[in-house]
C-alpha cells in the first residue's frame, strides 16, 4: 500500500472526477455519479495507462534521497493535476509527472491522452492573451519552454484525438511521400454510365470512377494539389511508392521513389480482364512569384502499359519492381524509363500481398497460403519454402527480430499465423516446407500490416502486442510467440543477412514493430519478446483465466484458431506439433484494474510481485508507443 501524495476532485461537463496520485506515480480516477437515495458514489475508471516511470535500481536510489533532501528543506512541492479552460471554453485537466496525461470529458465520457512526446513535464499552467487564446505553457525536461493551444479541429470524444478530412469520395488506399512530404490517396466516386431520358422511370446506372489525388500538409489538409483520372471502368487493386533504380539524363544510376498503380478494367463475365501498370513521378517546382518555402508538387507520368491480366499486387526489392498479374510474379528493371522483365514466378491461383525484405519475398495466394522466395545473383527467382495448406490469404508481411525472420500472415477465418523457414528442421523436409510457429485468433479480417522501428525500452527488448496479438523471441532452443492485444514473441530459424546499428533517436532497428489494421475499424500490434518477459506474462496469463470474463465467455478458448470457412479440424501449429507459446495483451493488461489485493495474491501465486509486472507492461507498452 502507498500513500496518496496528491489528490483532487474537478466537475468537468457537470460530472464529478476524484483524481488521485500515490508515492510511485500511479494515477487513479474515480468517476462521481449518484445512487438512488441522491447521494454520491464513486466508481472506478480503468483508464488502462501506466503512469509509474520504469528505471532502474540504482535512479530509484536517487530519487529516494532527492525526496529525503526536499523533506528536510521543507521545500514545496508543486501539484501535479492543474485544470485550465481550451479554446473552446471548455475545462481540461493536464496531469503532469513523467508520462503527463490529458484528460477530457466532452459530452460526458472522460477520455485519457498522453503525451509524452517531449518526455517529463513536471511545470505546466493555463495562458491565455491576445496572441494566444486559451493556451497554456510548459517546460520540458531539457530545460526548454513551449507555448501551445489545443487545436479546435481535432475531436477529443474518441479513444483517439482525430481530425477528419472532408474528402467527399470514397478512399480506398493511402500513401506517403517521404522525399516531397505528401500523402498520396486513391479516392472513388459513382459516374453516371449511360444518359437517361428526364421522364424515364428506369434507375440511373453508376459506375465507380477512380482518382488519385495529392496532398500536402504544409499548405492545407483540405485541399488537393493535384489529381489523376483514371479511364472508365478502371479499378485500382494496388498502389505503393517504391525506390527503383532509374538512369538521369546524366547516365547516372540511382535509386528514386516513384508512384505505382496496380489496376484492372471490369467489364464484365463476357470480357477478359485486362489492367495497367502506372508508374509517376511527384514533381516540385517554383515559380518567380512563389516563396522559397512553398513548391508546387504535381503527378508526372512517366510510363504506362496495358498488361494481359489484372495488376494485383506491387513491390520492390533491390531496386527491382515486383508485380503481379493473376497468379504469375514478374521482376523488372526500370532503369532506362520502361519495364524490361527479367524473371517470373507462377503460384496457383490469384496473388493478392507482396512483401519483401532484402533480396527475400513473400507471396500470398488467395486460395493456396504463401510462398517464401529468393531473387538470387540478380538473375533468377528461387522457391526457397511454402504452405502446402490451403490458407485463404488475406495479407502478409515480415516479422524481425534482431538477425531472426518471420513470416506473418493473416487469413479469412480472421486468425493471424506465423511461418518460419528452417531447412534444419526434419519436419520442413528439408526446407520445402514452411513451418507454423504459431497462431492466433484475432476475431477481425486484417487487411494491411505496416512495419516500423520499434522503441528501445529502459531495462530489456521484449514483444507484445495491443489490440490483438503478441509474439515473443527467445533466446531458447524453442520458438515461443504471443499474441493478443499484445502480442508476445517470434523467433525463427531463418536469419536475416546483415544486422543494422542503433540510430541517435532511441530506436532498435534490429527488433520491428508490425501494427495491423483491421476491416471493423481496429489498431492492433505486433512485436517480439525476451523469454524471461514472456515466461512472466505466459504465467500471469494462466491465472488471469480464472477470474470472472464478460457473460462468462471463455477468454482461452476465443483467441485459439478458428477454421470456419476453410474446413481445418485442426489449427497449423498443431499439425506441426509445435507448442503455441500465444499471450492475450488484452486479458494481460485487465491486471492493472484489480483490485491492490488481487494483484498481490495474482502476482505471489506466479513468484513474483505487483511492482514487477507492472514496470514489465509499462517497458513493454512503452516500445509502440510511437504517435
Amino acid at each position: 500500500m502507498y500513500y496518496c501524495r496528491e489528490f483532487s476532485i474537478q466537475f468537468l461537463s457537470n460530472i464529478p472526477y476524484l483524481i488521485l496520485i500515490n508515492k510511485l506515480g500511479d494515477l487513479t480516477v474515480y468517476n462521481g455519479f449518484k445512487n438512488s437515495k441522491n447521494q454520491i458514489n464513486f466508481k472506478k475508471l480503468n483508464h488502462g495507462y501506466i503512469t509509474r516511470h520504469s528505471t532502474t535500481a540504482e535512479e530509484k536510489e536517487k530519487e529516494k534521497e532527492k525526496e529525503k533532501e526536499k523533506e528536510k528543506k521543507n521545500i514545496y512541492i508543486e501539484k501535479k493535476i492543474k485544470s485550465f479552460l481550451s479554446s473552446n471554453n471548455k475545462k481540461v485537466l493536464f496531469i503532469a509527472g513523467k508520462k503527463p496525461l490529458w484528460l477530457f470529458c466532452d459530452k460526458g465520457y472522460p477520455r485519457l491522452f498522453s503525451m509524452d512526446n517531449d518526455g517529463p513535464i513536471e511545470t505546466f499552467t493555463g495562458f491565455h492573451n491576445v496572441n494566444c487564446h486559451h493556451g497554456f505553457i510548459y517546460f520540458t525536461d531539457k530545460g526548454q519552454l513551449r507555448i501551445c493551444q489545443l487545436s479546435n479541429l481535432i475531436n477529443y470524444e474518441n479513444h483517439w484525438p482525430v481530425r477528419k478530412i472532408p474528402v467527399k469520395s470514397t478512399t480506398h488506399k493511402i500513401a506517403y511521400h517521404s522525399k516531397e512530404r505528401c500523402y498520396v490517396v486513391v479516392v472513388s466516386f459513382p459516374q453516371v454510365t449511360t444518359e437517361l431520358d428526364p421522364n424515364s422511370k428506369q434507375p440511373i446506372l453508376t459506375d465507380e470512377k477512380f482518382q488519385i489525388k495529392l496532398i500536402d500538409p504544409s499548405i492545407d489538409w483540405n485541399h488537393f494539389i493535384d489529381s489523376f483520372s483514371l479511364q472508365d471502368r478502371e479499378t485500382v487493386l494496388a498502389m505503393k511508392i517504391v525506390s527503383l533504380k532509374h538512369t538521369d539524363a546524366d547516365g547516372i544510376t540511382k535509386p528514386r521513389p516513384f508512384l505505382v498503380l496496380g489496376t484492372a478494367f471490369t467489364f464484365g463475365e463476357d470480357t477478359q480482364c485486362k489492367g495497367r501498370v502506372l508508374i509517376f513521378e511527384i514533381i516540385s517546382h517554383k515559380n518567380q512569384f512563389q516563396t522559397d518555402a512553398i513548391s508546387e508538387k504535381k503527378f508526372n507520368l512517366l510510363y504506362e502499359k496495358e498488361q494481359k491480366g489484372p495488376v494485383t499486387a506491387v513491390a520492390c526489392a533491390n531496386g527491382l519492381l515486383l508485380m503481379t498479374i493473376g497468379p504469375k510474379l514478374i521482376i523488372n528493371n526500370f532503369s532506362s524509363g520502361s519495364l524490361v522483365g527479367l524473371a517470373f514466378y507462377d503460384a496457383q491461383i490469384y496473388i493478392i500481398s507482396i512483401s519483401t525484405i532484402k533480396n527475400y519475398i513473400l507471396i500470398g495466394d488467395m486460395y493456396k497460403s504463401v510462398y517464401f522466395l529468393q531473387w538470387k545473383d540478380g538473375k533468377q527467382l528461387v522457391l526457397l519454402s511454402k504452405d502446402y495448406q490451403s490458407l485463404n490469404i488475406f495479407s502478409t508481411d515480415f516479422l524481425i527480430n534482431q538477425k531472426t525472420l518471420g513470416l506473418l500472415v493473416s487469413d479469412l477465418d480472421k486468425n493471424i499465423l506465423l511461418f518460419s523457414f528452417d531447412p534444419q528442421d526434419p519436419n520442413s523436409r528439408s526446407g520445402q516446407m514452411m513451418l507454423c510457429k504459431a497462431d492466433f485468433h484475432v476475431g477481425s479480417n486484417i487487411q494491411k500490416f505496416v512495419r516500423t522501428p520499434m522503441k528501445s525500452s529502459l531495462i530489456n527488448y521484449k514483444s507484445s502486442s495491443t489490440n490483438g496479438t503478441s509474439i515473443e523471441s527467445s533466446s531458447s532452443k524453442k520458438d515461443k510467440y504471443s499474441n493478443g492485444r499484445e502480442n508476445g514473441n517470434h523467433k525463427s530459424s531463418s536469419s536475416l543477412s546483415s544486422s543494422t546499428k542503433k540510430d541517435d533517436n532511441n530506436i532498435q532497428n534490429q527488433q520491428q514493430l508490425v501494427f495491423f489494421g483491421t476491416l471493423d475499424g481496429g489498431l492492433n500490434v505486433l512485436r517480439p519478446l525476451e523469454a524471461k518477459t514472456y515466461q512472466l506474462l505466459l504465467n500471469l496469463q494462466s491465472k488471469m483465466y480464472y477470474l470472472p470474463q464478460y457473460a462468462g465467455l471463455n477468454a482461452k478458448a476465443y483467441r485459439a484458431f478458428k477454421s470456419f470457412k476453410q474446413k481445418y479440424h485442426f489449427s497449423p501449429s498443431t499439425i506441426h506439433q509445435l507448442p503455441k507459446y500465444i499471450l492475450d495483451g488484452d486479458l494481460i493488461s485487465k491486471f492493472l484494474t484489480l483490485s491492490i489485493d488481487d494483484k498481490l495474491l495474482i502476482s505471489q501465486s506466479i513468484l513474483s510481485n505487483p511492482n514487477e509486472i507492472i514496470d514489465t507492461l509499462s517497458d513493454i507498452y512503452d516500445s509502440w508507443n510511437l504517435f
